[in-house]
């Protein structure tokens, strides 16, 4: 595939999302990861708990997206994928918290999930970054979005200790990371959405002008023929 289809397949799929989704999600995350990365509780759990719910929180916002996409025919099954990604992750944290349904001792399955998730999260910036962008901006934040996450989900998954707050408060950072790009790139769309409402307008502008010259150029050659005649 070329790189003009991979950007264009990739723009359509994902990143020309409703501005407002882009910056719901940053929002979210960026206060859940701020709220997880700074507290002293060391409650494991209840941290893990938290996690699991701005990950359905995630998943929320991005079915609604699934949605609008659908609504106004645009791909969607992108949106749908991470959205079932994120929603599946927060099941299978909230499954190993309950002591109901598995044991402690069964809740070392926690920390793969997220590292695996924000590993494979990481990945799709650094795709996105580099195949998406045009914008110099845009393509280093998501990379950079990209190689951060990347670096924590590694040190995530070679931690992996049980009971330790440490490698949820370092997923909290990436949520930080993941949210600030989102509304990054959020408030860059609104500006271009802003930018092209007023394109589209002067072009409709100029055209409604054209017809009207057309018009009057039509309607004055009309008179000339119509005099000619009488003539």
């Amino acid at each position: 595939m070329s790189t003009q289809g991979t950007t264009t397949s990739l723009k359509s799929k994902y990143i020309e999302s409703h501005w407002l989704v882009f910056a719901i999600k940053g929002a979210f995350a960026a206060v859940a990861g701020l709220c997880i990365a700074i507290t002293n509780n060391t409650d494991s759990k209840l941290l893990a708990q938290i996690v699991a719910w701005t990950m359905f929180g995630l998943a929320f916002v991005e079915v609604a997206n699934v949605v609008r996409r659908k609504r106004f025919q645009h791909n969607w099954g992108f949106p749908l994928a991470v959205g079932i990604i994120q929603l599946f992750v927060s099941i299978m944290l909230l499954y190993t918290i309950d002591p109901s349904v598995v044991a402690d001792h069964n809740a070392f399955a926690r920390f793969p999930i997220l590292s695996a998730y924000t590993i494979y999260a990481s990945i799709m910036s650094i795709v996105i970054g580099f195949s998406s962008f045009e914008n110099i901006t845009d393509r280093i934040t998501w990379l950079i979005e990209g190689i951060i996450g990347s670096i924590i989900g590694v040190v995530m998954f070679a931690h992996g200790a049980l009971d330790s707050t440490f490698p949820l408060s370092l997923f909290g950072t990436y949520l930080i990371v993941k949210g600030i790009t989102d509304l990054m790139f959020g408030v860059h769309s609104f500006e271009r959405s802003v930018a092209l409402k007023e394109e589209r307008a002067a072009i409709r502008a100029a055209k409604a002008e054209l017809r009207s010259e057309l018009a009057d150029q039509s309607s004055a050659s009309e008179k000339k023929a119509t005099k000619k005649g009488k003539q």
